[in-house]
């Protein structure tokens, strides 16, 4: 049983590393859509790359940044009770 609870939290982790990497590319992509809409300068001027980052959205930064490390924290979590176990056994 105890497997089965950790494949779950691996497909959990996994899922959450998904969600966050599909943020995290919306939110560019939608940095690159409105790159053409981008009429001036950044301060100071002749950074373009700045300017287009002014339409990239915290909320979505926020959530993908969350979201992969939730993700991370529940592959961890899969992997501590195997190592735990693979160590009890070689200290036997």
């Amino acid at each position: 049983m105890g497997h089965q609870m950790n494949a779950g939290r691996h497909i959990v982790g996994i899922g959450l590393i998904l969600i966050s990497a599909l943020l995290f590319l919306v939110d560019h992509a939608v940095i690159v859509c409105l790159q053409f809409e981008v009429s001036e300068w950044s301060v100071p001027p002749g950074r373009l790359a700045t300017s287009a980052a002014t339409h990239s959205s915290p909320l979505l930064n926020n959530l993908s940044t969350t979201a992969l490390f939730f993700g991370i924290v529940y592959l961890i979590a899969a992997e501590v009770p195997g190592f735990l176990q693979r160590r009890q056994k070689r200290d036997e």
